[in-house]
């Protein structure tokens, strides 16, 4: 069995990520396809992407915005904030039938490139890609100031939320457990994920990040 690999730990080359990746009709999306292109960094208007009873694996790459800014927070302590979010993440929406649920996301492959600082926190400190569930076609989200940065959607709100961190991983096991981070919150997610409208939200900031994940649907 593979070890669980820490998403801050590890940075491998462009030639290794690939001869990993699915190469079957088990591919959903795939940045590189040019017949598909990249995901959208509008949370207002994410890509719609279809998925289908079985494996749906999604392959993207989240490209670090230009601009890093150091933010002191009340204790002290400083906080990495970057603008212009269309940049380093990736949104999308799916809709499924009251027949599947999905099931698992799996993070099957996640490969970080160090590039911006982060305030000079090491990596083996950062948490990794913050990931997001949404039950709407959209997430009303900015990055235009720093209280929009850290501010969690409301309009549209999360029903799970948790931190990308190891291959391996299910995010649907981590949004079931909560998340408190600071003063977010996001509860514990209890619903079955069936019958509606769904958003998946990618947010990597300080690092660039490979990323495979498959979003797995069964028949219920």
């Amino acid at each position: 069995m593979k070890a669980l690999k820490p998403i801050l730990l590890v940075a491998l080359s462009s030639l290794v990520a690939c001869a990993s990746l699915p190469t079957d009709s088990s591919v959903t999306w795939d940045e590189s396809n040019p017949d598909q292109g990249q995901l959208s960094g509008d949370p207002g208007r994410p890509t719609p992407i279809t998925l289908s009873v079985g494996d749906n694996h999604i392959i993207g790459t989240s490209v670090p915005g230009p601009i890093e800014v150091s933010i002191d927070l009340p204790d002290g302590s400083q906080a990495p904030y970057y603008p212009e979010h269309e940049t380093y993440i990736d949104v999308f929406t799916f809709t499924l039938p009251a027949d599947q649920r999905l099931a698992r996301i799996v993070a099957v492959q996640l490969d970080v490139e160090p590039f911006h600082p982060a305030c000079g926190m090491p990596l083996d400190e950062q948490l990794g890609a913050f990931t997001g569930l949404a039950r709407s076609d959209r997430i009303d989200w900015n990055s235009d100031t720093f209280e929009n940065f850290v501010k969690l959607p409301a309009e549209h709100p999360l029903i799970g939320a948790g931190f990308a961190r190891y291959e391996g991983e299910d995010l649907i096991s981590i949004y079931e457990a909560g998340l408190v981070f600071g003063p977010i919150e996001v509860g514990a997610m209890t619903d079955e994920l069936s019958d509606g409208t769904y958003t998946f939200w990618w947010k990597e900031g300080a690092n660039k990040v490979s990323y495979v994940l498959n979003f797995v649907v069964e028949e219920i």
